[in-house]
């Protein structure tokens, strides 16, 4: 069966049309903290005026410098605005919107959401910029049809400036009703760069032509020797259930393309992830050109989806040193194989049921047990509501408690727990920088969450160079942000491999100004050492941003002296880095009641899905607990023992439901 796969639409409402607003979405107070302003490099000022709005006050940026850099509000003070609390669901789409007029200039402003998993940064749209109505000089309301990505759990609103103008803002919100759309959005380029991330690794340019393609509009890339790449749906990763296709499905995917100079066609990758956990792509081969490649042609790219893939990125790749159209990305598919098989040998174990009361729905609940009420360890996952909640621990104890602690807001790096990787470069996480004479390098094969962490290994040669491997990350050039005066708590996971003689590893967080300046009273290079072969969590409190800080560097690196030697070398893993505010609330403790209780232990890889099943009779199963997804340690999932036969088993590579 052909899916033919239409546009998001991108629409003016009439202004009569109601929508939800974002806290003060309307400036009625002005700007009470409400909308964090944040800039960089260019001048951009910002007001609200009591009067001229769409309904009284108004919010206004004033570009007139047209001095380059950005200017943006951020909603709800900067803080991430959690779906709970819109109404919103992951998965679905939305139409946000807010009404705009053109004061001063030619360019209208944009709009932007950024996607968030707790407080870890999940993706953007990127900035949207939509034709404004009319000549601009009239209130109107501009709506952008946006999917929310599955996993995500809360977003960042983002009013963006008009270049080189001057833009009225008013009523910026959400329909919080879903609107039915196509899995791939924009994908005959009708609405021009809409949906489309545009990447390039050097000086390509990409364009969106109105005329002449298969037909009306569509996407041009004209390219260098370098490469250059869109990523449909905004960068972010497309739901398999999204598309109506299962993993281990054969999926035939289509573009049309023509050459409008140069020799080389342009070709189509499908990246394979498992959450936002990269697995594995197509590769990039080209396919042979039809004809002379000069007219309109449909080319095919057949993949199968790996049994461990839930979503797909769709990228269209350049042709090299040419000038490639594209038009009208479609796919066909055929049915999947059989299902996946069940695990034989879980450990069926006798543990204790721990219950516990929670009384808030905002904050997080994390079961803790103890030896002597002085040592406590975390089991189970962190759990958030306000209903009975209960855990298992197969292992049994004689002190249990549960910590109640704040969500930490405000995170300021971008993927800290690096599970999204580089398209630049796949050697390296997302967002970061992986430099020095032997690169740090992204690892799948040990982690303290998740799937991936970073490598940092350097052994000198006979001749005794030393040598460097450092992971950095200037906040602000990924999108990340921070505040002037806020008080911030570093801290990530180590893990120590190797320590050889004349081997240090050293830490820095650094505010830098605006254009990259150190703010006086650098901070210096800590020391620090991982675990020996266990996760350590190295941490560094009360980090407080002067106020002409812009940005922060993060720096960790590993290094040799200048000897010869097998034993001048050292290895250490990192992950799950974070920069967040201080929390102001201490964290509480809850009581918690014990029972017996049965159940399965068994061990977990990283990224993968399970579920336990449960069964009187062998014939009819039915689920216990929640689905999870491995982390690469056991897991453990009990009920109350009731001293009833029962049976079990643990599905690998479930199936779990958005």
């Amino acid at each position: 069966m052909k899916y033919l796969i239409y546009p998001n639409l991108i629409l003016s409402l009439g202004l009569g049309a109601k929508a939800d607003l974002f806290p003060n979405g309307d400036f009625a107070t002005g700007n009470d903290g409400t909308w964090e302003e944040a800039s960089g490099a260019g001048t951009y000022v910002y007001d609200y005026p009591a009067t001229g709005g769409n309904n009284d006050q108004y919010g206004v940026i004033d570009h007139t410098a047209n001095d380059g850099g950005y200017g943006i509000w951020v909603a709800n003070g900067g803080g991430i605005l959690t779906l709970a609390s819109l109404g919103l669901t992951a998965g679905e789409s939305y139409n946000f919107t807010q009404d705009m007029i053109l004061l001063g200039g030619a360019n209208i402003g944009g709009f932007k959401l950024d996607f968030f998993n707790g407080p870890d940064g999940a993706g953007s749209t990127g900035d949207i910029r939509i034709d404004k109505i009319g000549d601009g000089s009239t209130w109107e309301t501009y709506t952008y049809a946006i999917t929310i990505p599955s996993g995500v759990d809360g977003i960042k609103a983002v009013p963006l400036w008009g270049v080189g103008s001057v833009v009225g803002y008013d009523n910026i919100g959400f329909d919080p009703n879903p609107i039915v759309t196509l899995p791939i959005p924009n994908s005959d380029f009708e609405s021009g760069s809409i949906s489309w991330l545009e990447l390039k690794g050097g000086a390509a340019t990409f364009s969106y032509p109105s005329i002449e393609g298969n037909p009306d509009g569509y996407g041009l890339i004209e390219n260098d020797t370098n490469w250059a790449i869109w990523v449909a749906n905004g960068g972010s990763p497309i739901t398999l259930d999204a598309l109506g296709i299962n993993s281990g499905d054969i999926v035939t995917f289509q573009q049309d393309m023509r050459i409008f100079s140069g020799a080389d066609i342009g070709t189509l990758k499908i990246e394979f992830l498992n959450g936002d956990t990269f697995l594995s792509d197509s590769g990039e081969d080209r396919p042979d050109i039809i004809g002379d490649g000069s007219s309109w042609e449909t080319y095919s790219f057949p993949v199968t989806i790996p049994d461990d893939a839930d979503r797909v990125k769709i990228v269209p790749v350049a042709g090299a040193n040419s000038s490639v159209g594209f038009d009208n990305i479609t796919f066909t598919t055929s049915p999947p194989p059989p299902a996946p098989g069940e695990l034989t040998s879980p450990e069926i174990v006798n543990g204790t049921i721990v219950e516990w009361i929670a009384n808030d729905d905002q904050k997080i609940h994390q079961p803790q047990f103890s030896r002597d009420e002085v040592t406590w360890t975390n089991f189970g996952t962190p759990i958030v509501g306000d209903s009975v909640q209960e855990a298992f621990d197969p292992n049994g104890a004689p002190f249990y408690r549960v910590v109640v602690s704040e969500p930490v807001a405000g995170e300021a790096l971008i993927n800290g727990d690096l599970e999204l990787s580089n398209f630049g470069d796949p050697a390296c996480a997302d967002s970061w920088n992986c430099v020095g004479s032997q690169a740090a390098t992204l690892i799948t094969t040990d982690s303290f969450g998740g799937s991936n962490s970073l490598r940092l290994a350097v052994q000198n040669d006979g001749g005794g160079a030393p040598q460097t491997s450092e992971i950095q990350q200037n906040i602000i050039d990924v999108g990340g942000s921070i505040t002037p005066g806020e008080t911030y708590n570093f801290s990530f996971r180590a893990k120590q491999i190797s320590s050889g003689v004349s081997y240090v590893q050293n830490f820095r967080v650094q505010w830098l100004a605006a254009g990259g300046a150190e703010v006086p009273g650098a901070a210096p290079f800590v020391p620090f050492s991982g675990g020996d072969g266990t996760w350590d969590e190295i941490t560094q409190l009360n980090l407080v941003a002067p106020p002409t800080a812009e940005t922060a560097l993060i720096q960790i690196f590993g290094a040799t002296g200048a000897i010869a030697g097998e034993e001048a070398k050292g290895e250490v893993l990192i992950d799950e880095l974070t920069l967040a505010p201080a929390s102001t609330t201490p964290d509480t403790f809850l009581t918690t009641t014990q029972a017996p209780g049965i159940g399965i232990q068994f061990p977990t890889k990283a990224g993968v899905n399970y579920r336990v099943e449960e069964s009187e009779d062998l014939e009819e199963f039915f689920p216990l607990g929640a689905p999870l997804v491995g982390n690469g340690e056991n897991a453990a999932i009990g009920e109350d023992d009731i001293q009833a036969s029962k049976y079990y088993r643990v599905i690998e590579n479930a199936i779990i439901p958005e």
